[in-house]
């Protein structure tokens, strides 16, 4: 579980750290658009936990491998 979370937790940094840096390198200025951009990823972040769980809930997983 724990792990799960830190897991979780380090994927939502990279989002940030990517989304950030397009945002900065495409010299993103306008506000709204900004906003839009770090509400998904606030939501993306949320949202990971049980988006990691999904293969697993669903069985992707087993046709996968």
């Amino acid at each position: 579980m724990t792990a799960r979370v830190i897991e979780a937790a380090l994927r939502g940094l990279l989002l940030a750290i990517v989304v950030g840096a397009g945002l900065r390198v495409l010299r993103v200025t306008n506000v709204p658009v900004r906003k839009a951009a770090w509400s998904l990823v606030l939501v993306a972040s949320l949202a990971m936990p049980f988006l990691m769980r999904w293969p697993a809930m669903t069985g992707l997983a087993e046709g996968m491998g």
